[in-house]
């Protein structure tokens, strides 16, 4: 019989306003710590779950999987045991999943819920419990809620292992302090995505090539732009998405001023500093309260999202510069004719330094650990059959059920096809869908993509082959690292969670709302000390110094 987790475990999970605190709260989103690995990865672990739990026809192992569906996955179905792909991974495995959907947006709620119940737990959940449960995985495993399954997987999982073991930031990355193996089912990019920005500026080349100016790459060529744009008569010379954290700069700009923007820590060297308490970061406000003042910037930037209206602003052809996804190199020629403006086209632009020359340490980059990671419960009755059939999803066939679906069964459409040079690409199905769906669309309604645990590169490389798009990486990586980034994996204490969470909720209110203020005008920047003086006064050194015993953890895993 199963047993009951403990019911104090209902009062633990955090909403996703702390869990900005433990790391650089970055997006999709933000920044965490890279490492570049891969591995040859082995299906040497066979069908999954070979043990003795079957079904009630006595011929399947069989285990429950709570699993948030994506939204383009939601537009055709609202429960995943009705997905044509769950099927053929059924036949893969040998096991059937029973998969429990959350409905979409209510993921948070719904956790907290099913942890209030008191209820049996599920097998499996898809569920960030390092981010969003106090105390991390550890706490979790202590309460009764999350298994410590660290042996099991690794010595039952040799497709996973393979991948951790290859590579150091890696196996760091994926054990708590305290040795539990917490990262399994977590998504791994292929090796060649690590580490690579999709997201940084972007200038409109069109407008730039009427200034008569060059691709800027230092602040001082920015700003001769900017106030190029402006006298041209562009309605918004720079934006970015602000949305109050100031998230969608990826620390472009403070970082040439070497801190992160918004109310963020950062490693410098092994070393934990408050971002908004360094020199720098004055200088960096004091350079966006100029373009404020003389009408470079957004005047609304404060409330702008960046999929939203700064996208928007820049496909109209209303906004000259910004922070966007290297899509719009793509996207701006189509969507600027549209709108009823001539072709525009769009370039990347260098990370912004101080000088020609210098590094920065500060930009987008994809993670390791790539989206919520899945976790055996505590009350799940046959964890080896859970173990086998994720370790599955990470072996060369998992991989290519998940990323690319299936060829040559005629109970399904061909998703991929292979070429004359044996590549594999898409079909028209997934590229031009009779149904009018976007690739992101089919590849989620006829594919188990919501379970992925391997971004395979040969695939993702396909959204990626215009050479426009892989010299926006060149550009963004030529000098500029991402090595100030606090660790996305770094972990805190429950002890340490609650004092710093007390803190930082009212500190991260504090600095965004001043920054904003100071940028605007509405407090001066002669303030600034005053400022210093009472982040120091809400105990802003106590947090500083919990952030640095987390690192130093990290490291010393």
């Amino acid at each position: 019989m199963k047993k009951k987790f403990k019911k104090t475990a209902m009062s633990l999970l955090l909403t996703a306003s702390l869990v900005c605190g433990l790391s650089a709260c970055s997006t999709a989103k933000d920044t965490p710590k890279q490492e570049s690995g891969g591995a040859e990865s082995s299906s040497q672990g066979g069908a999954a779950g070979e043990t003795e739990q079957t079904t009630a026809s006595g011929d399947k192992k069989t285990f429950s999987y709570w699993l948030p569906i994506h939204a383009f996955t939601a537009k055709a179905m609202t429960d995943h045991n009705d997905h044509p792909a769950a099927k053929r991974l059924e036949e893969q495995t040998g096991v059937f999943v029973e998969y429990i959907n959350p409905p979409v947006g209510q993921e948070l709620e719904q956790m907290n819920l099913l942890l209030a119940s008191g209820d049996n737990l599920p097998d499996l959940m898809r569920f960030n419990f390092k981010q969003k449960y106090r105390g991390g995985v550890s706490a979790a495993v202590a309460d009764g809620v999350l298994l410590d399954a660290t042996k099991l997987i690794e010595e039952n999982a040799p497709n996973f292992m393979a991948f951790i073991n290859s590579d150091e930031d890696l196996r760091r990355g994926a054990y708590t302090d305290d040795g539990i193996l917490a990262y399994f089912g977590s998504i791994i990019p292929a090796e060649e995505m690590r580490g690579l920005p999709f997201q940084g500026p972007m200038v409109n080349k069109t407008l730039l090539d009427k200034a008569g100016l060059d691709i800027p790459e230092t602040i001082a060529d920015w700003e001769e732009m900017l106030a190029a744009f402006k006298e041209m008569g562009v309605r918004i010379p720079f934006s970015f998405g602000c949305d109050n954290k100031f998230a969608g700069l990826y620390n472009a700009f403070s970082g040439a001023y070497g801190v992160p923007a918004g109310s963020r820590f950062m490693d410098e060297n092994g070393t934990a500093k408050f971002g908004p308490m360094q020199e720098g970061y004055k200088e960096f406000l004091t350079l966006f309260h100029k373009w404020y003042q003389n009408g470079w910037l957004d005047p609304d930037f404060l409330s702008k999202v960046q999929n939203k209206e700064v996208r928007n602003d820049f496909d109209a052809g209303e906004m000259g510069a910004g922070l966007l996804h290297i899509s719009s190199v793509i996207r701006l020629p189509l969507v600027s004719v549209q709108h009823g403006k001539e072709e525009m086209e769009a370039v990347p632009a260098p990370y912004p330094v101080l000088k020609e020359g210098d590094q920065t340490h500060f930009r987008h980059y994809v993670t390791n650990f790539n989206q919520t990671p899945c976790y055996i419960s505590a009350d799940a009755e046959d964890p080896l059959t859970v173990i086998k059939w994720l370790d599955y999803l990470y072996s060369p066939e998992g991989i290519q059920e998940i990323s690319w679906g299936t060829m040559g069964d005629e109970r399904y459409e061909d998703t991929y096809y292979v070429d004359e040079e044996g590549k594999k690409k898409q079909t028209e199905f997934v590229t031009n869908n009779p149904n009018g769906l976007s690739p992101e669309e089919v590849m989620r309604q006829y594919l188990l993509r919501d379970t992925a645990m391997v971004w395979d590169w040969e695939m993702q490389s396909l959204m990626y082959q215009d050479e426009r798009q892989q010299k926006g990486w060149s550009v963004w990586t030529d000098h500029t690292d991402f090595d100030y980034v606090m660790p996305d994996e770094m972990t805190m204490t429950a002890d340490e969670n609650d004092e710093f969470s007390k803190i930082m909720g009212d500190v991260e209110t504090y600095v965004n709302e001043m920054s904003a203020k100071f940028i605007m005008g509405i407090a001066p920047l002669d303030d600034y000390d005053k400022f210093i003086k009472t982040l120091e006064s809400m105990k802003i050194g106590r947090a500083t110094e919990i952030q640095q015993a987390a690192l130093d953890r990290y490291f010393a895993r």
